[in-house]
């Protein structure tokens, strides 16, 4: 059959099409941000940024530069409804609207599960293991991130892992960072090929082709396991011999569960992960598609997540009561032990002109006093501990005066005390009162090491803190956040700009199906795939590239849109050695998630990794980005492939014959 009788002959609405496509590609990589004079009478929209000063600004970039594509291609009539509606519901098998389900209910569970601390504590299982080795503490760390990728997603990696690092790296002042850092966004995104959920594009590859979540992993565990050791030997060698490793670090101890901040959720949010997993493998085998298998996951950690709110704000209330009513008793106490005293000292004067016709009354008076004071300063030392018990089991909740902890009992049960120390002592801040006792310490070095613990902290609470929003001072924010900090902790570490992106270019790769793009770009593709060699080369060459200049997801989109078009699928030599449709399925999978590993450009995973770097500080360049990934790329990509050939040729040759 003649390819050309399946042609769409090409109108101008074919070619604004395809202008405003990569316009909006152009605008995502390149934001612009337009300055128009205000008027109070100007009506507002979404796409309109806050008023600064006289003027507002609109923003044209990631969550915006599709979308206004598509309304300009519709008010141009260049597209229809048909291919808006087409574009959220997908064709071919897939579905745009699930995969974001997928991707944001995957999401919700992972971040949930970091914001309990548990990141933070299997880095400093790992960290802890390496002693003060550099090239260990490298090695641990590669090994880590690529564990977590595997078991989740690059974006969740890099969401939760960067920050940790910055931090981490701070306080053991490995400067530059730039070794840590790189490799952890590389092995984000190799080890995302291992499982179907592992990134946006594993699912839309899968879904348009029907594969299963065991029958992907079957093909991609190979050529991940390769690429992952490539990569490894790669990143090490470079960065050694620019001495980006160091050969000791003084890297920071701790205790790995003192980094839990809520050790039940965290084991709970484990579970629930691996039941998500789990419960995935097991559906496999079934038509259930995996969002309807992985949103009911998500809506128990959310529902845990507020019922943990709740309960933590009521317990929270009730020990402030309790503490209020200690603080209390302990005034109280020392306000008789005043007055007592005073009267003490009054009486003393009187017995003075006693002399000694009142001498054992006066001695015993002095016992009495004595005993007095002690039986006091007893139910205040009793008190102190029943309040620092309560302090400690509502850590959470006075963790922002724990700094303040500054010897308490020091100074109000140092020695006996005038009646004007004592009169001070009531001075005392009611948040040093509420702090917790600080132990001493017993040598030079402990005291070291509570003071790097307390940079530390303070470090990692900088590192950590969010970015501020003009939207946080509005009263809805602010009532979500008080009213549940931990869902809104949640909520506001997802990447929502993902979601019009994705769906924008969704629609606008519909656009140029419709309009004769597609079946034309499927011919060349079919021209460069002659054998199944060959096909794997060219493919993952081509996505890789175009990972770069459109970014993976729409490139992933556009490309399976193309090997699904007759042009290619019904070509001859396709039909005839099915092992090149094979080749060049899983070709596009590796390349969609390695070809990020070359620019920050190449994927949303590499917008959001140089966006908290630039909020935290630490600045890498994209050209030095890509001098550290030069050398990197070429090599995961040659292994990954060669693993896939062979399996294509056990598989569809040796297998066979």
């Amino acid at each position: 059959m003649d390819s050309s009788q399946h042609l769409q002959p090409l109108t101008i609405s074919s070619y604004l099409s395809l202008v405003f496509f990569l316009l909006a590609i152009v605008f995502v990589i390149f934001p612009l941000s337009i300055g128009i004079p205000y008027s109070d009478r100007l009506p507002v929209i979404p796409i309109i940024h806050p008023k600064h000063g006289k003027k507002i600004k609109i923003r044209i970039n990631l969550a915006t530069a599709p979308l206004i594509a598509i309304v300009i291609l519709l008010a141009t009539k260049s597209i229809g409804f048909q291919e808006v509606v087409k574009g959220f519901l997908g064709t071919e098998g897939i579905q745009p609207y699930s995969i974001m389900i997928l991707f944001y209910a995957l999401a919700y569970i992972c971040i949930s599960l970091d914001v309990t601390g548990f990141v933070e504590c299997c880095a400093y299982a790992f960290s802890n293991k390496s002693g003060k080795d550099g090239r260990k503490l490298f090695t641990y760390f590669y090994i880590l991130f690529n564990l977590m990728s595997a078991f989740t997603s690059n974006d969740v990696v890099v969401l939760t892992g960067t920050i940790f690092l910055v931090y981490y790296t701070k306080i053991s002042k490995i400067e530059p960072p730039t070794a840590f850092l790189i490799s952890e966004f590389v092995a984000a995104n190799i080890a995302s090929m291992t499982l179907y959920i592992g990134n946006p594009t594993n699912v839309i590859v899968a879904q348009a082709y029907g594969i299963t979540f065991l029958t992907y992993s079957a093909w991609m565990i190979l050529p991940t396991i390769t690429a992952m050791i490539l990569a490894y030997f790669a990143l090490y060698i470079i960065f050694r011999r620019s001495n980006l490793i160091p050969d000791e670090v003084n890297s920071p101890k701790r205790n790995p569960s003192d980094a839990l901040k809520d050790k039940i959720g965290a084991i709970f949010g484990v579970i629930v992960l691996g039941s998500c997993l789990i419960t995935l493998m097991g559906t496999s085998f079934t038509s259930l598609s995996v969002w309807i298998v992985t949103l009911p996951f998500a809506v128990i950690m959310l529902i845990r997540d507020i019922w943990y709110d709740m309960t933590k704000d009521k317990k929270s209330n009730n020990n402030v009561k309790r503490v209020d009513e200690e603080k209390a008793d302990i005034e109280t106490i020392e306000s008789e032990r005043v007055k007592k005293n005073m009267g003490l000292e009054k009486k003393k004067d009187e017995t003075k002109e006693n002399n000694k016709s009142n001498e054992h009354l006066s001695s015993d008076t002095q016992f009495k006093r004595n005993d007095y004071e002690n039986e006091n300063e007893q139910i205040v030392d009793i008190k102190y501990d029943s309040l620092n018990n309560d302090l400690d089991e509502n850590n959470e909740l006075e963790k922002e005066i724990t700094m303040e902890n500054n010897s308490f009992h020091s100074t109000f049960f140092s020695q006996k005390k005038k009646s004007s120390d004592l009169i001070t002592t009531r001075s005392v801040p009611l948040s040093i009162l509420n702090s917790k006792k600080k132990k001493p310490h017993s040598s030079k070095e402990e005291s070291f090491d509570s003071n790097r613990e307390n940079d530390l902290s303070s470090i990692y609470k900088e590192v950590i803190s969010e970015p501020h929003d003009n939207d946080s001072d509005n009263s809805i924010f602010s009532t979500f956040k008080n009213a549940l900090p931990t869902v809104y902790s949640v909520v506001i570490r997802m990447p929502g700009n993902l979601l019009p992106f994705a769906l924008g270019m969704f629609i606008l790769v519909e656009a140029l199906s419709s309009r004769g793009w597609i079946s034309r770009f499927a011919i060349a593709i079919s021209a460069l795939t002659p054998t199944y060699p060959v096909a794997v080369i060219s493919i993952a060459i081509i996505s890789i590239i175009l990972c770069n200049f459109l970014n993976n997801l729409p490139m992933t989109v556009l490309l399976s849109r193309i090997l699904q078009d007759e042009n290619f699928a019904k070509a001859p030599h396709v039909i005839q050695t099915p092992a090149i449709k094979q080749g060049c399925i899983y070709a596009l999978i590796i390349g969609s998630n390695i070809g990020a590993c070359l620019t920050i450009v190449g994927a949303l995973a590499g917008f959001m990794w140089d966006k908290i770097l630039k909020d935290k500080g630490e600045k890498i360049g994209y050209w030095q980005f890509v001098k550290w990934n030069l050398g990197v790329l070429p090599v995961i990509a040659v292994g990954a492939c060669g693993v896939l050939i062979i399996e294509l040729w056990v598989f569809y040759d040796k297998l066979n014959n």
